[in-house]
């Protein structure tokens, strides 16, 4: 039932079958039923056979006229999409590679003009290094499954694009031909990279800082150290009350670096880690 209901045209013929086995069998019982004169039946079974014709033509007609004009706005809609897309789109046909059809943004992006475009092949908007990616993705096409992946552009200045492709096999003008939707992530894909490139440059400063200071931190205890013990000396003199201020301080310093070192220390074990 679901191969019928998406079949018109079949439809159609079922339909014409019924109508007419059913006009035969029981226009013949009416005729019979009204007549019995021989030359009177040849008339109407005459006539019959006309009122068949123009009835089943006109049946015909419409059916034909409203599955014509459900074709029509397929295509028109088909057009819309293609023609006012956003993103470049293009029919290439899947042996030769050429271009057969391309809409306007595709013109506008790539800088040729819609001539030229239709005397060119893929291979005219690559670099020479995508080329071998170019023969293998179209070795794969025979499986009929939609791929999708970044692709390398050139344009007719020159200049690369980055662009992410969706493409799908098509029949296009008695070809088979790939429906191609092509979207530019240029600059998304340069942003990402100057992030990335950033992140790692934060990283190298971060890790610099962190050696710098672990290995300054050994350096500072050392003078701490000869402060404690200098105060230490110092605990006999008339103003202990200055002396005990000083070990404390002392103390207090020599705990923060110690503190770091830990911090430190944690941090580079867990980096040998990763």
């Amino acid at each position: 039932m679901n191969f019928l209901k998406d079949n018109r045209p079949l439809k159609v013929v079922i339909i014409y079958l019924i109508f007419g086995l059913l006009w035969i069998i029981f226009s013949d019982k009416f005729i019979a039923s009204i007549s019995k004169d021989s030359e009177m039946l040849s008339k109407l079974q005459s006539l019959k056979g006309l009122a068949f014709i123009g009835f089943t033509a006109i049946i015909l007609f419409l059916l034909i006229s409203a599955y014509y004009t459900k074709i029509t706005d397929s295509v028109n809609q088909y057009e819309l999409i293609f023609t006012s897309n956003p993103n470049p789109m293009w029919i290439c046909d899947i042996k030769s590679n050429q271009f057969l059809s391309v809409n306007q943004s595709a013109i506008e992006l790539y800088k040729f003009s819609k001539e030229e475009f239709l005397s060119m092949t893929l291979k005219d908007i690559k670099p020479t290094e995508e080329i071998d990616k170019l023969k293998k993705h179209f070795s794969l096409l025979d499986k009929n499954i939609t791929k999708m992946g970044n692709w390398i552009h050139q344009k007719k200045t020159g200049e690369l694009l980055i662009m992410e492709i969706m493409s799908f096999n098509f029949y296009f003008k008695e070809r088979d031909c790939k429906l191609i939707f092509a979207r530019d992530i240029t600059d998304k894909v340069q942003a990402e990279q100057k992030l990335e490139q950033a992140n790692i440059e934060l990283k190298e400063k971060i890790e610099r800082i962190q050696s710098y200071a672990f290995a300054n931190s050994h350096k500072v205890r050392a003078p701490l150290a000869n402060l404690i013990g200098l105060v230490d000396v110092l605990e006999n003199e008339q103003r202990p009350e200055l002396i005990e201020m000083l070990k404390t301080s002392a103390l207090s310093l020599d705990q923060e670096v110690s503190q770091m070192n830990e911090i430190l220390t944690d941090q580079t074990k867990l980096k040998v880690k990763k």
